[in-house]
Parts: C-alpha cells; structure tokens; sequence
C-alpha cells in the first residue's frame, strides 16, 4: 500500500515537502501527505496542481518509490524542505478514471464467473475508457458480447456502495478467498480489499466510485484476439464518448456491409444468387434504419447480423471461386495462340477479374504451351498482366507494347500494369 496517500476520499490537502530535486525544466519531490494517485497496474494516474506561494504548478507526472510518490512538477525555483503547499487533483478526471476502474473490475468478475478458468493477462484504464486482457478457453463473439454487457449492465444498475478492507495478506486468502499471487509471487503486509456488496470483490489499491450508479452507462464497443486465446476487450462508460464511438463504428460496419453487397450484386449476376445473403440484404435494411437512433442493443444485434453475413457471403465467394476457376479452365484450356510461331504468343481480353484470375489463366496456358506468352488486357479496370515461359521478357513487353503506355512493374517471367493511355497509330 501506497504510504501517506490519502486521496482516496480527499480530494484537496495541505501538507509539507519532505524532499525535493529541482531540474532544468521541472521539479521532483515527495510530500508528507499526498492526495495523488500515481500510475500504477494499468490506471492512470491523477491530473492536477501544487500551489506554492500564491502560484499553480501543474502535475506532469506521479510514479512510486520506496511506496511513495514521486511527484514531477513544473519547475517550483523558490521551494525548500518544509514548505507549505497545497496539493489539489482535477476531480473531473479522477471521476472519469475511477468509472472505468470500477467499470474494469466488474468486467473481469463477470468474465470469472463465466469462464471459471479464466485468467487476467492485464488491463489499462484512464479517462476516455477501459481494456481488459483475458486468456479463455472460449471463442469469443459478438453473441458473448451482447451478454457481457447486459451482465455489467445489471451490475452497474444495483447501486452498491463501495467498502474498502484493510486485511493482511493471510485474511484475503483464507477468509475473503482472492488470490494474493501478483507476478508469480504472494503478496505480502496490509493489503486493500474493494468490494461493492455482493456484486465485486477484488483486492486493489486503485480510485474508484462510492456507489455503482455513479457508472453512468458502459458498453464494451470492440474486441480483438491477441492469439494463445488471448482477448483484448475494449469498453467505455462515458455517455458522450460511447455515442460518438457509436457513430463512428455504424458508419464503419454499415460501409463495410454495403461493399460487401456491392460485390455479391456484381457476381450473382454471373454466378447466381444465394437465398440466405437475399435475406439478409432485406435485414440489412431495416437494421439500417434502427441504427440511424442512438441504440446499442441494435448496434450489437447488428454486429452479431455481420458476423453472421461474413459467414454467409465467404460460403458463397468460396462458391464463387470454385465456378470461376471450372469457367475460366474450360474457356482456355484449350486455345490457340493468336501467333504460332517459335514463340507462341496468346492476346487476350478479360473484364472484372482479379489479380488471382489473370495469374490462374496465364499458369493455365503456360502449361499447356511451351515458349511462350500470355497477356490479359482488362479495358474496364484498365489493367494491363502478362506472363512468359520462353524467350519473351515480360516486363521488357509490357514497357513497348504496341498499342498501350502502360505503368507498371515486373521482371522477365511476369509483370503488370496500368493502361495509361492507347498509342497513336500513327
């Protein structure tokens, strides 16, 4: 536990430098009482200023030492051992870090008592919001998502009130049942329980709020895997801030739905359409119009919708894929070359494909052919791919083709390009 820090409940203290070391831009000293938390395991620490002699000093920086804190200042040039100063947090920002902390805690408690065996891999909180790191045996989804956050949810709306324990290390363990183990090794001395009635305990010596209502919304908006079944979730409890994360993320899935569309209309014209992606193009639309008012039940139904049509619409590309490749094989397996000479030189013209299409049909005919090459010109896209298994240079080709300047790169087996421009014939 941190020594002479008493700003868990006081927010503003006068006290007496006890140390100082004055640098060239800054100030560090230790006071004989502090109202300051420090950085310290994954939450920020305070904001705020020392005033000295009728002036502000603002707070650069709090760390620890020897269980104390470091205070880094703005240069105080007339300080002494001794003097008076008033220490005074910004309250604001203590009020939004301890929202997420305790915000953080119910987090992980409802992760424990979903996953039993689960383990914390670290967490981070500071004033805009929160991330937690679990290792799990589960898969995590947009469907566990929705129920995490109406579990928090329920927990945060129970407004119980915050109640600090000071036990030792042995008390912890044996009779409040939590885990005194911090970096493989047992903790030891007085250690601070916080608890908020029968909805969280755990053993911490961060700022939180007095009373679970005090956590005005919450909402885990992302998450992300880390790999050895390690998650990072990420979560918020301002208002403000979680509505503008929700504009930014709606427009983000609904453009990234609506070029997935776009590319299913463009194939199913080709290759047919798929009943499940129709329907759920009539969904999307209707989802649509739900997220146009502030919802994050709809917004995470809606996540859930899109993990469900990724799922969806990679059945169908792979199906896609699979007919293209059965088209394009027997559209070339067996054709001849526009020149049949030494080298035998095949020119041919391709709308809508990819990069992977034009390499399938050029190996398709390379193999086939001996001493020879291929060139695709795609006018749509005004893409220019050719490849040689003989005497031709690819690149050397496409840099004096005939009939196109074309911008590219490439080396002697293949190359690519831009169409800039058709050549005048004459």
């Amino acid at each position: 536990m941190l020594k002479n820090f008493k700003g868990y409940n006081v927010f503003e203290i006068t006290t007496k430098i006890t140390e100082f070391l004055n640098k060239v831009k800054f100030t560090l000293l230790y006071l004989e009482e502090t109202v300051f938390f420090p950085e310290s395991a994954g939450q920020v620490g305070d904001l705020g200023i020392i005033q000295f002699n009728n002036k502000d000093y603002k707070i650069l920086g709090l760390t620890i030492s020897d269980d104390k804190v470091v205070h880094k200042t703005e240069l105080i040039e007339d300080i002494e051992v001794g003097s008076i100063v008033t220490a005074k947090i910004d309250k604001n920002h203590r009020d939004l870090v301890s929202q997420n902390h305790s915000a953080a805690h119910l987090l992980f408690d409802t992760l424990r008592e979903l996953f039993p065996t689960s383990l914390g891999k670290g967490y981070f909180n500071d004033e805009n919001g929160l991330r937690i790191d679990m290792q799990l045996n589960e898969k995590v989804d947009w469907n566990l998502i929705l129920k995490l956050n109406e579990i928090v949810t329920n927990k945060r709306q129970t407004t119980a009130n915050k109640e600090e324990i000071i036990v030792d290390a042995k008390t912890a363990k044996e009779e409040y049942n939590l885990s005194i183990e911090f970096n493989e090794k047992e903790l030891e001395g007085d250690l601070r329980i916080v608890k908020f009635d029968h909805v969280s305990i755990q053993l911490c010596s961060g700022t939180h709020v007095n009373n679970l209502s005090e956590i005005k919304d919450f909402l885990i908006y992302d998450f992300e895997s880390k790999g050895n079944n390690i998650y990072r979730f990420y979560a918020k409890t301002n208002e403000i801030l979680i509505k503008d994360e929700y504009n930014k993320l709606t427009e983000k899935e609904i453009l990234e739905v609506s070029n997935l569309f776009d590319k299913y209309a463009k194939l199913k014209q080709q290759f047919g359409n798929d009943q499940n992606i129709e329907q759920a193009l009539e969904t999307f639309l209707e989802i649509k119009k739900d997220t146009l008012n502030f919802n994050w039940d709809s917004f995470l139904k809606f996540k859930i919708f899109i993990n469900d049509l990724k799922k969806n619409m990679n059945e169908y590309f792979v199906q896609v894929e699979t007919k293209k490749k059965d088209f394009l094989f027997n559209k070339y397996k067996n054709i001849e070359p526009n020149i049949n000479g030494e080298t035998k030189i095949f020119i041919l013209e391709e709308n809508g494909l990819e990069n992977k299409d034009y390499n399938f049909i050029c190996d398709l005919i390379l193999k086939n052919n001996s001493n020879s090459y291929v060139e695709i010109i795609d006018q749509t896209s005004k893409m220019f791919f050719c490849k040689s298994n003989g005497s031709i240079k690819a690149f050397e080709r496409m840099q004096e083709h005939q009939t196109f300047n074309i911008k590219g790169g490439g080396n002697e087996k293949t190359a690519q390009g831009k169409i800039i421009e058709r050549k005048n014939s004459n």
